[in-house]
C-alpha cells in the first residue's frame, strides 16, 4: 500500500508543510513502524501555482511537481458513501472514483455518510450560513488544510446532516491547493 501527501507550492514557497508531516509521520508509523524523510530538496519555480506530489510507503516511492489548474467546479450530486473509508490519503482511491462516478451529470459529488456531510471526492468542505463558517465533524479524510483553519479558529467542526444544507448559503471545497479564500464552491441551493 502506498500513500501520498500534495502539497501546494506557490511563488517558490511550500504551504502547510507541518501538518504535512504530521499526517505523514501517523500514517507511515500505523502502516510501517518507521517514517521516510520527506523530500524537500528541489527547489520550486519562482511564479505560479504548483502541485508536488510525494508517493510513499516505507519509503519515498516518487515524487514529482507539475503546474496547477483549479478544476471546474459549479454543481454537486448528493451521493450515500456509508462505508466509505479514506482515512489515510493513498493512492487506492477505489471507493472515491466509485461514488464520483454517480455524479450524474454533476462535477462533483457531495459525500454523505450515515445522513451526515462528509467530502467531495476530492476535498474537504466548509458550509457558510452567513456568519459562520462550518466543516463536518466527521469527513472522510482529516485534510492539513482543514487541520490548518481549525486550529487557526477560522472554521469549526458540526455534525452537518444532508436535511441541514438549506440553513447554509454557500459551500465551499478547500483541500491543500484550495484555500477558502480562494472562494471555490457552489450555492447551497444548487447541490442535488
Amino acid at each position: 500500500m502506498t500513500f501520498i501527501e500534495t502539497i501546494k507550492v506557490k511563488e517558490g514557497r511550500f504551504f502547510d508543510l507541518e501538518y504535512h508531516r504530521r499526517r505523514m509521520e501517523r500514517t507511515a508509523r500505523r502502516f510501517f513502524g518507521t517514517v521516510p524523510e520527506l523530500p524537500l530538496a528541489l527547489r520550486p519555480p519562482d511564479g505560479g501555482l504548483y502541485k508536488y506530489r510525494v508517493e510513499y510507503g516505507e519509503t519515498i516511492v516518487k515524487t514529482s511537481l507539475s503546474r496547477y489548474r483549479f478544476r471546474p467546479v459549479n454543481s454537486l450530486r448528493l451521493v450515500d458513501g456509508t462505508g466509505t473509508d479514506y482515512r489515510f490519503k493513498s493512492t487506492d482511491r477505489g471507493g472515491l472514483d466509485r461514488l464520483f462516478g454517480l455524479r450524474d451529470g454533476c462535477d462533483d459529488v457531495l459525500i454523505v455518510s450515515d445522513g451526515r456531510l462528509t467530502d467531495t471526492s476530492f476535498s474537504n468542505v466548509v458550509l457558510y450560513d452567513g456568519r459562520e463558517y462550518y466543516t463536518p465533524a466527521r469527513p472522510l479524510l482529516r485534510g492539513t488544510k482543514r487541520e490548518r483553519l481549525l486550529a487557526e479558529g477560522k472554521i469549526r467542526e458540526a455534525e452537518i446532516r444532508a436535511t441541514d444544507l438549506p440553513a447554509f448559503e454557500r459551500l465551499f471545497l478547500i483541500n491543500a491547493m484550495i484555500d477558502l479564500e480562494d472562494g471555490i464552491g457552489v450555492p447551497v441551493s444548487s447541490i442535488r
